[in-house]
């Protein structure tokens, strides 16, 4: 007797099949992704690794010093000027310099020095001429020298002109008109200034400052 078949077939052993195919298949995907973890943790660890070295490399670099900031050359001091008296020796003061209270205060801006009528005038250093003309109705001559001072002479008659070059005992003027109390042609005003700030003109004659005259009884013994 045969035995009868089945109309539906059985279908254990496909499944069997299939679970063991699907069961290869789930182990091979999780060793790959396990692979690709672990490659992926490496390659973290070691930029982790490198980023530290770069740290570690720049807090062993030796720092550099701060840069100061330019510094401007220090001012350059006055050029040393020669002054000579303007009128030859031997000469005489008429009317000492008295500095003025202020700017606008009374004094006497200058010293005045006996001259004889028709004298020549000449430049107390060398300088350029800033002013040869007339002002108030007096002749006057301005120089201004490598010291920033500047001389004046008054009342003259300009030799020489504005923006020339003068060297010092250069003649520039001969006197001509009266000064304050003085006769005519008799007085020379000779002025001295730096800035608006007026000096004794006699005190440019030597480098110890201004002249001073000690009696014979108590001069100072060498």
């Amino acid at each position: 007797m045969h035995p009868v078949a089945r109309s539906g077939g059985d279908a254990r052993p496909v499944l069997r099949i299939l679970g063991l195919v699907f069961g290869l298949a789930l182990v091979g995907g999780s060793v790959s992704g396990t692979s690709q973890l672990s490659h992926s943790q490496a390659g973290a660890s070691q930029a982790g690794a490198s980023q530290a070295g770069a740290s570690q490399s720049g807090a062993n670099r030796p720092r550099s010093e701060p840069q100061s900031a330019p510094t401007s050359p220090p001012p350059a001091s006055p050029t040393p000027v020669t002054y000579r008296a303007p009128v030859p020796a031997p000469w005489r003061v008429v009317r000492p310099f008295l500095a003025p209270s202020s700017r606008y205060g009374a004094g006497h801006r200058g010293v005045d020095l006996a001259v004889s009528p028709g004298r020549g005038i000449v430049a107390a250093a060398a300088g350029t001429v800033t002013y040869a003309g007339t002002l108030a109705g007096r002749g006057i001559v301005v120089l201004l020298h490598d010291d920033g001072i500047r001389t004046e002479y008054e009342p003259v008659r300009p030799l020489v002109r504005r923006s020339d070059h003068v060297r010092a005992g250069q003649l520039i003027a001969t006197i001509d008109g009266k000064h304050l109390d003085c006769l005519p042609d008799r007085c020379l005003h000779w002025g001295a200034r730096r800035g608006t700030a007026y000096l004794d003109p006699l005190s440019l004659l030597t480098a110890l400052g201004p002249v001073r005259l000690l009696p014979l009884t108590g001069a100072p013994t060498p």
